[in-house]
């Protein structure tokens, strides 16, 4: 009998081994999205310094959104250490607010609002499919912010001088 009760897994020794693979999987998860951020910042200050050697006076419009997202991305670290999935739900408010930005700039033929159905499986990856309300919200509203950037935001260049052929 003694040794039926020693082959049962306790909670105890349960408790540890889950916290170590949740840790280890928020870890990878802030990698990930550490590398995501890392890109979004570089593209949107290459866009603000491409714009301001262009022309600073017609492409401010531009150069202000770059800069406004880039320091959006530059605040998603920050969030890593508040409990819960705060730093997900951030990073992919900062996601889609940077793919309409693009998509203001340069109009929905350029194609910028198709990277929104990329929040799905992101929303996945940095939320947890446990419970599944928190990423099925952030996919419903991506897919609102796809259907805006369609129905709503120009087709074409609307706040910088440029053609779609240029876009």
């Amino acid at each position: 009998m003694s040794r039926r009760d020693e082959s049962v897994p306790t909670s105890a020794v349960k408790a540890p081994l889950a916290e170590e693979r949740a840790s280890r999987r928020r870890k990878l998860i802030n990698k990930i999205m550490n590398v995501i951020v890392v890109v979004g910042i570089a593209i949107d200050l290459f866009f603000a310094i491409l714009y301001s050697v262009l022309d600073t006076r017609a492409y401010a419009i531009a150069i202000g959104a770059n800069l406004a997202t880039a320091a959006l991305w530059a605040m998603t670290p920050l969030f890593y250490r508040w409990p819960g999935p705060f730093a997900g739900v951030w990073f992919l408010g900062v996601f889609i607010a940077a793919m309409l930005s693009f998509t203001l700039l340069l109009g929905h033929a350029s194609g910028s609002h198709l990277f929104l159905i990329l929040v799905a499986i992101f929303s996945l990856i940095f939320l947890g499919p446990r419970p599944i309300v928190l990423p099925a919200l952030t996919t419903l509203f991506a897919w609102g912010a796809f259907v805006v950037a369609v129905k709503v935001l120009p087709r074409w260049p609307s706040h910088i001088p440029m053609s779609i052929d240029q876009s």
